[in-house]
């Protein structure tokens, strides 16, 4: 088993969610999950938060496993 959750005050990992969010900001308005108002809010604040030097920010946690059949 591999368990891996990326986090950081300084790096790349604060930049994943802003992008994110911006890539999908589309789709979110037009499924009307949130207007482009709120979803240019919700990008600016991330950006803002990840420009903060004491904010720590981490990805979800990523899990992989893997197995064997029995017999092979």
């Amino acid at each position: 088993m591999n368990v891996v959750q990326r986090a950081g005050m300084e790096d790349d990992v604060k930049l994943i969610a802003p992008l994110t969010m911006q890539n999908i900001g589309e789709t979110v308005v037009t499924e009307r999950l949130a207007s482009r108002e709120e979803v240019d809010d919700v990008v600016r604040e991330l950006y803002v938060l990840a420009g903060d030097p004491r904010a720590v920010v981490s990805t979800p946690r990523l899990v992989q496993a893997w197995g064997r059949r029995a017999g092979s």
